[in-house]
């Protein structure tokens, strides 16, 4: 009995591997195992990348289209769902929906309908309550011939002069400072109609002001940053 107890002592050490020897078998397993969850996560991630890259491409795109549809003027709300659609809650488009389905001029229509209402605010800047009939009628002769500067001097403080520099912003695609030059006008020369163009004027720089905060939020979800600047030599 004793033999055969030892015999079947031995049996059971063969069969029964050491802690080491099971280590050493599965080591390779194991090794190849920690590679394949390595490239499935790179392939993830890659996938990943690829997506962002797909959707910011897209939206893009959208942009594009609906910067387009602002500049023709009339609605832009079907260019608008397009972006909300594909940009979510990423982006601000409160005040662009405010106007989507009317429109807004655009920075040439405002400077078209601008002219007419030069004539009127000097006019009512001219006009004097208690003037004679003389002043009047003097007063409208200059309305069948207007000489005045388009180009005032840096001094001038005149309505005449201020009329121009809004009209030269105006020209020159500067919203903002054709409304705050709009706003040093005299209260009396701010007619009914001068009101209305103020208010879409007014208007369509919100629109721009918003529009430039989303390319800039896009650029920087891009990852993009502005070169730096050259010095005279051509040297950063």
């Amino acid at each position: 009995r004793v033999a055969k107890l030892q015999t079947a002592r031995d049996a059971l050490r063969r069969d029964t591997a050491e802690p080491a020897d099971v280590a050493a078998a599965i080591a390779p397993a194991a090794t190849r195992l920690g590679k394949l969850e390595s490239s499935v996560s790179e392939v993830l991630k890659a996938e990943a990348d690829r997506q962002r890259n797909a959707e910011r491409i897209v939206l893009s795109l959208e942009l594009g289209n609906l910067k387009r549809a602002m500049d023709r003027g009339g609605s832009y709300a079907a260019e608008l769902a397009e972006v909300r659609k594909v940009a979510g809650n990423r982006l601000d488009l409160a005040t662009l929906q405010r106007y989507q389905n009317d429109g807004l001029p655009t920075v040439a229509e405002l400077t078209r309908q601008f002219r007419p209402l030069t004539s009127a605010i000097i006019d009512a800047d001219a006009d004097q309550k208690d003037a004679s009939v003389v002043d009047r009628l003097l007063s409208g002769a200059k309305t069948i011939v207007r000489v005045r500067k388009l180009t005032p001097d840096a001094d001038d403080a005149s309505v005449e002069a201020t009329v121009a520099r809004i009209e030269m912003a105006l020209r020159e695609g500067r919203l903002g400072d054709a409304i705050s030059t709009a706003k040093t006008l005299p209260p009396k020369t701010i007619t009914p109609a001068t009101r209305t163009w103020l208010e879409k004027v007014e208007a369509r720089q919100a629109v721009e002001t918003a529009m430039a905060a989303i390319d800039q939020q896009l650029k920087s979800s891009l990852g993009a940053t502005p070169a730096p600047a050259a010095t005279k030599d051509g040297k950063p």
